[in-house]
């Protein structure tokens, strides 16, 4: 490839990131930012490359032709989610462009630099690598940047002042990087349900503002002090401040930090004071200030950047209750047959076939419906009904065209984790009609958004796959593989 296309094949990717991925993880500078003096002076390569590698995900279409002569299987797969292709990688000049890309960004994890852009480009891998099934490296990047992070002090207000050279977009372009780091460590912790280190740590970092503001490079850097995790938890609980809406970026870190809260109440050793009932008010406020939010000038007319943030908190939101509920939920757990990807990228350590979710995040029972354990009603059970509930208004999230848009591979876990519950709810024999068509619908619509999503990310095609083919092992027996 000679110099002149390399330069604009990777200045297609950067412009790929910013369109694509961006609004869904707006820890970096704005495109028109990064391009000018600012830019130029202070990002480093690696975190160049590791934005051309993301971005590059955008400029190749994975796709596969079909056969009349698919195997019967194939075909009862179209059956379930729909008679178009399903997506495969896409081989040829442009595979071999990306993992020239994906070898450059990869490349900072074997250099000893310890500072807040390493911290950025491995907070940035860590989505990539749970984006192509490899969960374990996912959660060791996040880990290890959280520890740099920490190590660095990024968790404390001075650290944007001194990196911030003056600049307020540097020091607003710091907090975002805590903040996001906060909230990706929640998510990706609670895929082995655990809660986020930096649940546990105490910062004074400020909220970031919204993404509008520093487009248009007017914010201005806040006092020390200034909103708390705590001020923001007594703001979503009291409805009298719905007068006065936060950033979109503070209602996301308010639901991770309840994430976290739903994970640690099961251990005492990290929070005494949190019982089920304060989580159980916390969740519908939440709710009730997202939404207001999001109707501020009309649903339709909010900016895209706003929009992200405000579903991905309502997906988290709605996430966290479905952890709450199913510990004490009767319904019949699910456990997928077959757990297991294989991602041939030399830049994972998973040179083995490894499980995409671990299996604490697998819905498990020893039981088959069939069996007498299962004999009682869960529709009866009032938790269990709660998480058929959450459930639903997750999976209603998870269909709005602009959360897909924005391109999130992190919301794949809270599409597994709908679709489970709404087989499991599949699986009462005493369910009304009406409610089973309509998680019948549900899963047949979240299937169409795993799709989408597979058009980018490995992982969303596999989780797919594994969900159809437990769709097929309960409700389809003669169908199965």
């Amino acid at each position: 490839m000679s110099q002149k296309i390399q330069q604009l094949h990777s200045n297609y990717c950067i412009r790929a990131y910013y369109q694509y991925f961006h609004d869904a993880h707006p820890l970096l500078l704005p495109l028109q930012v990064l391009e000018g003096g600012l830019g130029t002076q202070h990002i480093p390569e690696k975190v160049i490359a590791v934005m051309q590698y993301i971005g590059s995900h955008f400029l190749t279409t994975n796709s596969n032709t079909t056969t009349e002569h698919e195997t019967s299987n194939r075909g009862h797969r179209r059956r379930i989610s729909g008679s178009l292709p399903e997506p495969s990688q896409s081989p040829g000049r442009e595979g071999t462009a990306q993992n020239a890309l994906e070898s450059e960004a990869f490349s900072c994890l074997s250099r000893p630099e310890e500072d807040g852009y390493q911290v950025q480009c491995m907070l940035l891998l860590s989505i990539t690598a749970h984006a192509h099934g490899n969960f374990l490296d996912a959660i060791r990047f996040i880990k290890s940047a959280t520890s740099l992070a920490l190590k660095l002090g990024m968790h404390r207000y001075s650290f944007s002042v001194v990196h911030g050279y003056g600049s307020p977009l540097l020091e607003e372009m710091w907090r975002r990087c805590y903040w996001e780091l906060f909230v990706v460590e929640s998510l990706l912790c609670a895929l082995i349900e655990e809660s986020a280190e930096l649940y546990r740590v105490a910062s004074d970092v400020p909220l970031p503002c919204d993404e509008g503001m520093m487009d248009l490079h007017i914010y201005s850097s806040p006092s020390h002090g200034q909103d708390t995790i705590q001020d923001l938890l007594n703001h979503c609980q009291n409805r009298a401040q719905l007068v006065d809406p936060l950033p979109s970026f503070a209602y996301r870190i308010t639901a991770a930090h309840f994430l976290g809260s739903v994970l640690s109440s099961r251990n005492s050793r990290y929070d005494d004071t949190t019982t089920s009932n304060q989580l159980e008010r916390l969740y519908p406020r939440l709710m009730e200030h997202v939404d207001h939010k999001y109707s501020i000038g009309g649903i339709i007319s909010q900016p895209d950047h706003i929009a992200q943030m405000l579903s991905q908190s309502k997906v988290i939101a709605c996430s966290a209750m479905i952890y709450f509920y199913r510990q004490t939920s009767q319904l019949t757990p699910i456990k997928l047959q077959r757990n297991f990807f294989y991602d041939q990228s030399a830049s994972y350590s998973s040179g083995i076939t490894s499980p995409v979710f671990p299996s604490s995040f697998i819905l498990q029972s020893k039981h088959s419906p069939n069996s007498n354990d299962f004999k009682h009603n869960p529709t009866s059970d009032p938790s269990s009904m709660h998480l058929i509930s959450t459930a639903k208004h997750l999976a209603t999230q998870l269909n709005d065209p602009r959360l897909v848009r924005g391109t999130s591979p992190l919301i794949i876990d809270a599409i597994a984790l709908a679709m489970l519950v709404e087989m499991a709810a599949l699986l009462i024999p005493s369910l009304d009609a009406t409610l089973k068509e309509r998680l019948e619908n549900e899963f047949g619509n979240s299937l169409g958004v795993l799709k989408k999503f597979a058009a980018r990310w490995p992982l969303a095609k596999t989780v797919r796959d594994l969900l159809i083919d437990e769709y097929e092992n309960l409700f389809r027996p003669e169908r199965a593989r």
